[in-house]
């Protein structure tokens, strides 16, 4: 470098603890004197290659960006700024930099099968000798809630980062077919102020992603992320880009035309064809409320990423390796509340006559209201916690009922006595407290004492919160709330 100025000093102190500085020399080494041969991506930004450190031990991806761009001086520095303080499973890991003789490199984990763009609609490369192929429902949500995680992280670390620029080119895919989010030059530290949820700055990212918001009043907030995010979301369920300027005009901005097709009720005239016949019409219903609630025109009408990441989680364990049992409660009542409240409406599969879930004044009166599907999501409640059904006739004449089991141990204090012992040590004692808390209140004998729905989603969240703050404090190896209550 010419001149270094003090924030870059400032920057290169950082980076040394945790990342490593590389010789011009060692680059070279490490790909064969740049051989185009090497070269596994191009773009305006540079070119990536191919390379080997490590006397061969470790194969990575080196990147190196055009020397001349004033503007890449600063995004280098930024991404080494940001992944030299940031390590979390779905963030690509930066392993080092050169900045020799002027260079701009950077030195990232090698992701072994490209970009998520890749396998969306770049078809006709071949990465590797290998044909890139359409990837199937399962594998485009795991990607999806492997992304969220990443973007939830970033938003709730210390920094408070937000992207800037989220889109497929920039999710990568490990051997395993682990995404993680890459290409941090555009990211700027969010405010982490109570009552300043933006920063202002210069509008950047990439058209076709970019929350309108941000573009008419250069306000840049993490929702500004979770729009770009719901664009992704229409990209992996169509197999198109954001903007498409070979096709109508009406069709040019994928966003806008997946939202009137959803008005229109049209949605399977855009899902990509490759996917008819592996999408549920409820999988359909729920991604597709998500993607749409992301890209609402006000950021407050947006979810956070952890509720994007509670939500994606959901959907895939509705059809992940769960017990039956388990599988057929998430999708009669949890996908039907906790996935997205917007679309309730549309699962209808829970038996309001069914016995163990029968609301007692429902059974009384004949009046069936609101709160009687309050008393059944209770139910659930208590067998999530204590890993049984409703009613079990082989046991003890006092353990039948679970309701009445469960209210017996409550009253006598032993309430640790009928919780699942797969879930002991395993919930953070608070968070318990409000989750019996809450069940209890939606079992209540009368209508009147039960929470509304909306209560009890608010109360849900808050037990989350509790469980993750825990965790964070003792083990991050405790699987999350959600994951241990509905992901089992």
């Amino acid at each position: 470098m010419s001149a270094v100025d003090s924030g870059t000093l400032s920057v290169m102190d950082e980076a040394e603890e945790s990342c490593r500085r590389f010789s011009l020399v060692e680059i070279r080494r490490a790909t064969n004197n740049f051989d185009d041969a090497l070269i596994i991506g191009n773009g305006g930004f540079g070119k990536v290659y191919k390379g080997i450190i490590n006397d061969g031990a470790t194969t990575v991806a080196i990147k190196r960006l055009n020397a001349e761009s004033k503007q890449g001086a600063k995004e280098f520095w930024t991404e080494i700024s940001m992944l030299s303080k940031l390590r979390h499973t779905h963030l690509v890991s930066l392993i080092g930099y050169s900045d020799d003789c002027e260079e701009m490199i950077l030195v990232y984990e090698n992701m072994s099968n490209g970009s998520l763009a890749d396998h969306l609609y770049k078809f006709s490369r071949k990465r590797n000798g290998n044909d890139i192929y359409h990837l199937t429902w399962e594998q485009r949500l795991k990607i999806c809630t492997s992304a969220a995680r990443g973007l939830d992280y970033l938003h709730n670390t210390e920094q408070s980062v937000i992207h800037r620029d989220v889109k497929p080119s920039n999710i990568l895919l490990d051997e395993n077919w682990i995404a993680k989010i890459s290409d941090f030059g555009l990211s700027r530290r969010g405010s982490t102020s109570q009552t300043q949820t933006h920063v202002s700055t210069d509008v950047k990212g990439t058209f076709g992603y970019l929350d309108p918001q941000y573009f008419l009043t250069r306000r840049l907030t993490k929702k500004s992320d979770v729009y770009a995010f719901g664009v992704l979301l229409f990209e992996v369920l169509c197999s198109r880009p954001a903007v498409d300027l070979r096709v109508e005009e009406e069709q040019c901005n994928l966003a806008i035309w997946a939202q009137q097709c959803i008005k229109k009720g049209a949605l399977d005239q855009i899902i990509d064809p490759s996917l008819r016949g592996q999408i549920s019409a409820h999988h359909l219903k729920v991604f597709t409320a998500v993607a749409k609630k992301c890209l609402h025109n006000h950021p407050r009408g947006r979810p956070t990423m952890a509720e994007v990441v509670e939500n994606l989680e959901l959907l895939l364990a509705s059809k992940g390796n769960i017990p039956q049992r388990k599988r057929t409660i998430i999708k009669n009542w949890v996908a039907k509340v906790a996935l997205n409240y917007e679309s309730a409406s549309a699962f209808n599969t829970f038996d309001a006559g069914t016995v163990g879930y029968m609301d007692p004044e429902y059974l009384a009166t004949a009046k069936l209201t609101v709160k009687s599907d309050v008393y059944s999501f209770g139910v659930l409640l208590l067998e999530l916690l204590c890993g049984r059904k409703p009613m079990i006739f082989s046991g003890d004449e006092d353990e039948v009922n679970l309701v009445r089991w469960f209210k017996t141990n409550i009253e006598m204090g032993t309430i640790d006595q009928i919780i699942d012992p797969d879930l002991i040590h395993k919930i953070a004692p608070e968070c318990l407290k409000e989750y019996v808390r809450i069940a209890e209140n939606c079992v209540r004998d009368e209508g009147m004492e039960r929470p509304l729905m909306d209560d009890v989603l608010g109360s849900l969240r808050f037990a989350m919160q509790l469980q993750e703050a825990w965790q964070i404090k003792f083990s991050e190896v405790v699987p999350t709330f959600s994951q241990q209550y509905l992901l089992q």
